[in-house]
């Protein structure tokens, strides 16, 4: 439980990190668009490629992709619960499409990586990345499109239809990393040593950078407008109990090994993607929102973590 913690806490100093050096104006404003750029376009598109491409083989995927069903089920489940709870609430109709993607989407590999290997040890890799392609292929598709559905540049775009914007609305350049990736384990091609170097360097600056630049976002943002409003609170019961309860009810009917179940609990319950934040501002949706429900849910975890612990015990 310490290492959870711990790994939780490096999450904080580099967020921390970030609003420090803006403070130090070391960053300016118009500094967080040239990194975002950088994480969407480049690093995060060679981390999906990596990620798949060195933890599997052909073998393995297919042998484990059979267990998908389940982490694709819970998403499902969330996602029409979050329809509900979206319209019950009256969340803003600005807010619809992050308010939707940060329910039902969690942080499977910048925080869920590093806090199951904690837990689990090495053994629980398989089923963390299992989980991890169930939720981007869900936020890279549906989530992203949501967000987008937010920003002022999509709302303009409404009138004017073309099958080419509307590709484009789909395949982000993460997608298209993630996709590779996948066919590249599909077709056994060979993992290239310059290649492999250079995808996973690239991709290893996404977790570090996305966290600095949010620590940016909140300087500027700052610090007094990360308010615990009705929709970080709904946020916050679609993360932390409502999807890891989709995980247990499930468990119930299909028959699963007891590290697969623990390790799509704490999958399930992670705060909320790096990216969303990211995302909101790239396509004008709005990130305050997004910071800080990142900056609550993530605080709120260190007393989420030791109760799932429990539970699953």
């Amino acid at each position: 439980m310490l290492n959870s913690y711990l790994n939780i806490l490096t999450i904080f100093i580099m967020i921390f990190l970030g609003w420090w050096m803006a403070r130090k104006q070391w960053f300016a404003s118009s500094s967080i668009d040239s990194l975002t750029k950088l994480i969407l376009n480049v690093s995060l598109p060679c981390s999906m490629f990596a990620n798949i491409v060195t933890q599997f083989s052909r073998a393995e995927f297919l042998d484990l992709i059979r267990s998908a069903f389940i982490p694709a089920l819970s998403i499902a489940i969330t996602h029409f619960i979050g329809l509900a709870v979206r319209r019950v609430f009256k969340v803003a109709p600005r807010d619809y499409g992050k308010f939707l993607t940060m329910f039902v989407c969690s942080n499977t590999i910048f925080i869920g990586l590093p806090i199951n290997l904690a837990i689990f040890g090495a053994k629980a890799l398989p089923y963390v990345l299992i989980y991890y392609i169930c939720n981007t292929v869900y936020f890279w598709t549906f989530g992203v499109y949501q967000i987008k559905a937010d920003g002022t540049e999509f709302s303009k775009g409404l009138h004017n239809f073309e099958p080419k914007k509307l590709a484009r609305q789909v395949l982000s350049p993460a997608l298209i990393g993630f996709s590779i990736g996948i066919v590249w384990v599909l077709l056994s091609l060979p993992k290239l040593k310059n290649l492999m170097q250079l995808t996973g360097e690239l991709g290893s600056l996404t977790s570090a950078l996305s966290l600095i630049v949010i620590g940016i976002m909140v300087y500027f943002i700052g610090w007094r407008n990360l308010k615990l409003t009705k929709e970080v609170v709904l946020v916050m019961f679609g993360r932390f109990i409502l999807a890891p309860l989709t995980i247990i009810i499930i468990e119930q009917f299909f028959k699963m090994p007891h590290l697969m179940a623990s390790v799509f609990i704490i999958q399930s319950s992670l705060p909320i993607p790096n990216s969303v934040s990211l995302l909101a501002r790239r396509y004008n949706a709005g990130e305050e929102l997004p910071t800080a429900t990142l900056g609550i849910c993530v605080l709120t975890y260190l007393f989420v973590i030791p109760i799932l612990l429990l539970i699953i015990n």
